[in-house]
């Protein structure tokens, strides 16, 4: 039961992720990267630093809740941060504050990361773990093609604010399926 819930919250994430990947530098634009007088791929560079020295801090500081059923709590904590740095990107229509939301989301997806692998071992038997995450992997790919789909539609009929948007609702709704699992975490399963 442990890993169909976080087979769902994949999934769930793979089809949010898909906007921030794909429209975060359009929305961008949209408030002015392009007129600020700093080459944007500085400011894109600058920003892919802090967001893996900012990942690094993270991880170490929640390092101890990346096993048993706090894994559960900091899963959905990451969803929810996720959620609310997308949806300032999505609503901000000032480059920094914009800027705060991309730093945001790409800490605690990195993160993420390493929790849903953390979920993974702790649910799977060694002879078949590689399988698991192969599958694991497979989710969140699903995820990413149906929400780049659906999302870029949305941003064409609507707009990107939107998409965004919807892409935040999305990690909301996964950190939700995330915390209504914790009963499904096996008591017998977890230290």
């Amino acid at each position: 039961p442990g890993l169909r819930v976080l087979l769902v919250a994949a999934v769930m994430a793979g089809f949010a992720s898909e906007a921030v990947d794909r429209l975060s530098v359009a929305r961008l634009d949209q408030i002015g990267l392009q007129t600020e007088g700093i080459d944007p791929a500085i400011i894109m560079g600058a920003v892919a630093v802090l967001q893996s020295l900012g990942a690094a801090a993270l991880l170490w500081v929640a390092a101890g809740s990346l096993r048993g059923r706090r894994l559960v709590v900091t899963m959905s904590v990451l969803h929810l941060a996720t959620a609310v740095g997308v949806a300032v990107l999505a609503r901000v229509d000032v480059l920094g504050g914009a800027l705060v939301g991309i730093l945001t989301v790409g800490m605690t997806r990195e993160v993420a990361r390493t929790a849903t692998i953390g979920w993974t071992n702790h649910f799977t038997d060694r002879r078949n773990r590689a399988t698991v995450h192969s599958f694991v992997g497979q989710a969140g790919s699903l995820g990413e093609i149906s929400g780049g789909i659906g999302l870029g539609l949305v941003a064409r009929q609507v707009g990107i604010g939107a998409a965004l948007t919807a892409s935040a609702l999305t990690y909301l709704a996964a950190a939700a399926v995330v915390v209504a699992g914790r009963s499904r975490w096996s008591s017998s399963a977890s230290p």
